[in-house]
């Protein structure tokens, strides 16, 4: 959303999508307003560490919450 012009949200670097999409199996590409393929990305990006993807905290209270019955 901060890069649509909004003064909150986050910001999700385009590598960081395409390395979450190729950690379930898939080809990322861009697509046109049209959904008709632009590029594909089949290669992970030279030099990119993906974050380690982490739980919310209302993910695990959750969590904790179906462990502790």
């Amino acid at each position: 959303s901060r890069a649509a012009g909004a003064g909150f949200g986050e910001y999700v670097a385009p590598e960081e999508f395409r390395a979450v999409i190729r950690s379930i199996g898939r080809v990322p590409a861009e697509r046109t307003t049209a959904y008709r393929i632009r590029r594909r990305f089949p290669n992970a990006e030279r030099g990119f560490i993906p974050r380690r993807l982490q739980p919310s905290p209302a993910d695990l209270r959750v969590l904790c919450a179906e462990e502790c019955r």
